[in-house]
């Protein structure tokens, strides 16, 4: 079963690997259908990079709780 990180961490090579085909399309640009595909890889990538900010934010957070939440009492801070 994949972890949240494991998550993150393929989004992340998402938004890369997008913005590598986008510069080797942009190569092609006089193409219409390569600017077609160019559009359409920006906004591939444009969601990869949301959905990984959003992760990443979710992550941060939950790790924010469990750090505020308070230690039980039969097991004291060391």
């Amino acid at each position: 079963m994949s972890t949240l990180k494991d998550i993150l961490t393929a989004l992340q090579a998402a938004v890369r690997a997008g913005e590598a085909v986008g510069d080797l399309i942009a190569d092609h640009s006089g193409d219409p259908f390569a600017r077609i595909l160019l559009q359409q890889t920006r906004l591939a990538t444009a969601r990869h990079r949301e959905s990984r900010d959003m992760l990443r934010a979710a992550i941060i957070a939950s790790k924010k709780k469990q750090n505020s939440l308070p230690q039980p009492l039969d097991n004291p801070p060391i």
